[in-house]
């Protein structure tokens, strides 16, 4: 999958957004932030267009990280 840092102005409004977003595997507050894993169908554009009307303040590519790992697999599972 993918992994995404988003600042949003309306956390909490983006965070339900993406989970009922197709592809999306797994949100996680980060401080002011979320951390969204995604399938790899799921671009930066289909996030933004998600999460548009909350105030994107940015959008950045980050490394998974083992619990990332771990999520994709147990998610690929089911």
């Amino acid at each position: 999958g993918r992994v995404w840092r988003l600042r949003v102005a309306q956390t909490r409004a983006a965070e339900q957004a993406l989970r009922a977003t197709p592809g999306v595997l797994g949100v996680a507050q980060i401080g002011t932030d979320l951390r969204v894993l995604a399938d790899r169908a799921l671009d930066e554009a289909a996030l933004r267009a998600c999460v548009a009307a909350l105030g994107v303040e940015a959008i950045d590519p980050v490394p998974a990280n083992l619990e990332d790992v771990f999520v994709a697999a147990t998610r690929s599972r089911r």
